[in-house]
């Protein structure tokens, strides 16, 4: 469905509902509208840490134990 009609035909359902469901579906659609926006958010703190390269001298160190370093082997 286009997004027009489905504004459209949630509006005509969120009309017949009683007072107190309109106020849970328009809690729902609060907490839907915040989880996408947090979503937005952490994306775009990850994405700023991923290109910072802050944590680019992870990739240079070379490995220094192996598995003959292991004590006890199970």
């Amino acid at each position: 469905m286009k997004r027009a009609l489905v504004i459209q035909k949630t509006t005509q359902l969120l009309t017949a509902l009683s007072d107190e469901r309109l106020i849970q579906a328009a809690d729902y659609v609060s907490f839907l509208y915040q989880k996408q926006q947090n979503d937005k958010f952490q994306n775009g703190i990850q994405k700023l840490v991923e290109l910072s390269g802050t944590f680019d001298f992870l990739d240079a160190d070379e490995c220094i134990y192996n598995l003959n370093d292991i004590k006890e082997k199970y």
